[in-house]
């Protein structure tokens, strides 16, 4: 599958408390596929992972959306470190 663009968006959500890392994650690939990941001790919870290639269109449109919001502008000091690849990513 040919890459569409160099869009690449990782959002993640959660956070590790008394009862576990709890999290809910996307990530939007390059190459179009959606990684989605979610995590929850809640009553023995397994976690759920899914994969799903997604249409050019809906990767425009998101890239759309992200570039409108101008969220790339903002720093969250807070926020995951930088990975040597100058993402935000989470090693579980």
């Amino acid at each position: 599958m040919a890459m569409a663009s160099d869009f690449y968006l990782h959002h993640y959500i959660g956070h590790k408390g008394k009862f576990g890392h709890k999290f809910l994650e996307f990530k939007f690939r390059p190459d179009r596929k959606l990684r989605y990941a979610k995590n929850s001790n809640y009553k023995n919870y397994v976690m759920t992972r899914k994969e799903a290639y997604i249409h050019k269109n809906a990767t425009e449109e998101l890239k759309r959306i992200t570039d409108d919001s101008e969220i790339t502008k903002e720093d969250d000091p807070y926020g995951l470190p930088l990975t040597r690849l100058g993402e935000r990513s989470l090693k579980l």
